[in-house]
């Protein structure tokens, strides 16, 4: 219901119990240029996005991070050290790297112990978080948009709250060149050069032999 006709969804939902997941809503002129990979489920989830458009690759790893609970023994500590196991797949890969998704790291807070670990991370890795303003009705910066600072690949981003749930959206454009479109043969006639009293005839001549038959 929420995917329009000009796109697909890709839906990585979470194993074994309610909640979480990964959707992924991409326009099918794009599905050929993609190709899609689960990374981890455990203790956060992930799903690998490989754009390829002429010479030009970017991969997109979109992230869902579960809050920490005791019941699913899920800690920052288990996180951190997943997390970083995970970025070092990607510290000598060629082509562009975007991170989305939620965290669930109050990244605003400048004491809050999870958040500076998150940024030592991303420091210790050459990659740059984006977002500066809060994403979740509670006032906390919770969905992140990281990029590599080599790539120059960002053109301009935002977050805008939707209506949708309590997180806002975080939109962005990247400078990627336009995939080629598929060619097409289109037949018209030129309606200035209808002969229209010839036209009025052939018509009325289909017609007359319909009656007659």
């Amino acid at each position: 219901a929420m995917t329009p006709p000009s796109h697909s969804a890709m839906s990585f939902p979470r194993t074994g119990r309610c909640g979480g997941g990964i959707c992924i809503i991409v326009a099918k002129s794009l599905v050929e240029h993609l190709s899609f990979r689960v990374l981890s489920e455990s203790p956060f989830e992930a799903v690998e996005v490989n754009l390829s458009l002429r010479n030009s690759s970017v991969c997109f790893v979109c992230v869902y991070r579960p809050p920490s609970s005791a019941k699913t023994g899920s800690t920052d500590a288990l996180f951190f050290d997943a997390f970083s196991d995970l970025l070092q797949r990607y510290n000598d890969r060629t082509g562009g790297l975007v991170l989305v998704g939620d965290f669930n790291v109050h990244f605003e807070d400048a004491t809050n112990s999870a958040a500076h670990r998150l940024r030592t991370i991303f420091n210790d890795f050459s990659l740059s978080q984006m977002v500066v303003e809060p994403t979740h009705t509670r006032g906390h910066t919770l969905d992140l948009l990281v990029v590599r600072e080599s790539d120059n690949l960002l053109r301009s981003f935002r977050v805008l709250d939707i209506a949708l749930s309590d997180h806002c959206a975080v939109f962005f454009q990247l400078s990627l060149p336009v995939p080629k479109l598929a060619k097409r043969t289109v037949l018209s006639r030129h309606l200035k050069k209808v002969n229209t009293e010839q036209l009025y005839g052939d018509v009325s001549a289909a017609v007359l032999r319909l009656l007659d038959s």
